[in-house]
């Protein structure tokens, strides 16, 4: 009876931490809904001149200051989980199957089409004088060269953080360096102390000052952005030790997260007063200013969010679950749906104000209804997720990580 109740008390995390991750990847498609309608619209993104709205730069500065960062603890603390659960060797295959195959195909067939609204926009709407056909000439050139990598860098930057993660374990075979990391994350994240936050606010602040402008935005090149590849894999390896110092006592980790939130939500809007004067002012004392703000943010949002999911969110619950395994494929897929959304309603007769919300629903209802109808039981869920069964609902169904943790 009382390994049953560990192993319920296990998945009921594990499935909150799967549940954080989707909504991680969801606000991913509310962020890029925002873009257009921010008073300062982000090139080559859609401009609406008449919905601007300050509303939509808080937004965007809201989601921007926790929301990759909350995606990469959380795959780091499955990175661990899923390694000493299957092995290296099944580790490998299926890092390879789930990330690096669907990564390839995405930038061959994803990639471009995602690429195509945004030139349309720019050589066909633009200049309205040029015949349809001949506008279309740079649209299909451009469109078939390479344009980066896109909002699919994430899968990139993860596939280098687990291939470091094996070398630093194989290193580990020779040289151990595992008990001294560990001794010195156990004296720095002593949750719920209030000590290790500030050991976590304070080189996610000194990251924050590698780069010019904040939020940090994304760099699709090959070459990776050296600063932000540092900034983002701090959180990947949070996530792994997280995992190694706390996965029996996760609670411990996310006291007071209706705190947190709050804390969050306050600083937002006087980061967004300062990023608006970024432009003008390059003063030292806003500099270090809105970084101090930004990272305060992102700790206490990051930790803010897992406290809710973990505390209000650990059941087993068949919706939750569909939407998390539906997660991927709707953020694959969303950008050329919200920026043909976001083109067809420049100069339309929709109100400006139901904009952003009509873009929200056709970038995640679209998604969510093909991944139900072409994606879920075919060979393209299989490659994403892993095989999912029907649903039979004279019978309880198990998610593979309870199947998992039973097989324990």
């Amino acid at each position: 009876m009382i390994q049953e109740a560990t192993i319920k008390q296990s998945t009921g995390r594990i499935h909150s931490m799967d549940a954080v991750r989707a909504i991680a990847m969801l606000l991913g498609i509310v962020l890029h809904a925002s873009i257009s309608y921010k008073l300062t619209p982000s090139p080559p993104w859609p401009a609406d001149d008449s919905v601007h709205s300050i509303f939509y730069n808080y937004l965007y500065l809201f989601i921007h200051s926790f929301r990759m960062q909350l995606f990469f603890l959380v795959a780091g603390f499955f990175a661990r989980f899923l390694y000493l659960k299957i092995g290296k060797k099944a580790f490998v295959r299926h890092r390879i199957d789930r990330i690096v195959k669907p990564f390839i195909i995405c930038l061959i067939v994803i990639a471009p089409l995602s690429m195509l609204p945004f030139f349309y926009y720019q050589y066909a709407l633009l200049h309205p004088g040029l015949p349809f056909f001949q506008s279309l000439i740079p649209v299909m050139h451009f469109m078939l060269k390479w344009n980066g990598m896109i909002h699919l860098w994430f899968l990139y930057f993860l596939i280098i953080f687990y291939i470091v993660m094996l070398v630093m374990l194989w290193v580990n075979q020779y040289i151990s360096i595992s008990r001294l990391i560990n001794k010195w994350c156990k004296k720095i994240l002593v949750f719920p102390k209030a000590s290790s936050l500030f050991f976590l606010f304070f080189p996610i602040f000194l990251m924050t000052c590698l780069f010019h402008r904040l939020p940090i935005e994304p760099y699709t090149g090959f070459k990776p952005d050296l600063p932000l590849l540092i900034y983002y894999s701090f959180f990947f390896y949070l996530g792994y030790f997280i995992h190694r110092l706390y996965v029996n006592n996760l609670s411990a980790i996310t006291r007071f997260p209706i705190m947190y939130l709050l804390i969050g939500l306050a600083v937002t809007p006087l980061i967004g007063h300062l990023d608006l004067l970024q432009a003008t002012d390059e003063s030292l004392r806003l500099f270090l200013g809105i970084r101090i703000l930004f990272s305060i943010q992102t700790v206490t949002l990051v930790f803010g969010f897992l406290g809710i999911f973990i505390k209000y969110l650990n059941t087993e619950n068949y919706t939750i679950r569909y939407i998390s395994d539906a997660s991927y494929w709707m953020y694959l897929v969303h950008v050329p749906l919200i920026v043909w959304a976001q083109i067809w309603l420049v100069d339309s007769v929709v109100p400006p104000f139901l904009r952003f919300w009509l873009v929200n629903i056709v970038g995640i209802f679209i998604p969510l209804i093909t991944y139900a109808l072409f994606v879920r039981h075919t060979f393209i869920g299989k490659a994403l997720n892993g095989p999912r069964r029907r649903r039979n609902k004279n019978k309880k169904v198990s998610s593979p990580i309870h199947q998992q943790l039973m097989k324990a």
